[in-house]
C-alpha cells in the first residue's frame, strides 16, 4: 500500500491482511527518521486486540470482506 492507501484503510477501519494473517484495522501510520532517510510503519492491531506489530506498508492488503 501506498501512504494514501494506507490513510484509507485507517479511516475506514477495514481488516487488513499481512503475510497470511488477518487483522482487525490500522491502527496507526508511523513514520520515522533513519540515517538514511524517512520510512513508514503500519502499526496493525490483532484480532483480540490486545497487541499490535508493525510491519511494512508494501506488505499489507485489504482483507475481503466476510
Amino acid at each position: 500500500m501506498d501512504n494514501e492507501e494506507l490513510k484509507a484503510a485507517m479511516a475506514s477501519g477495514q481488516a487488513i491482511m499481512h503475510r497470511g494473517l488477518r487483522y482487525k484495522h490500522i491502527s496507526a501510520i508511523i513514520y520515522r527518521k533513519s540515517e538514511t532517510g524517512m520510512f513508514i510503519q503500519a502499526e496493525l492491531m490483532d484480532l483480540n486486540g490486545n497487541s499490535v506489530m508493525l510491519v511494512r506498508p508494501q506488505d499489507i492488503t485489504l482483507a475481503d470482506a466476510i
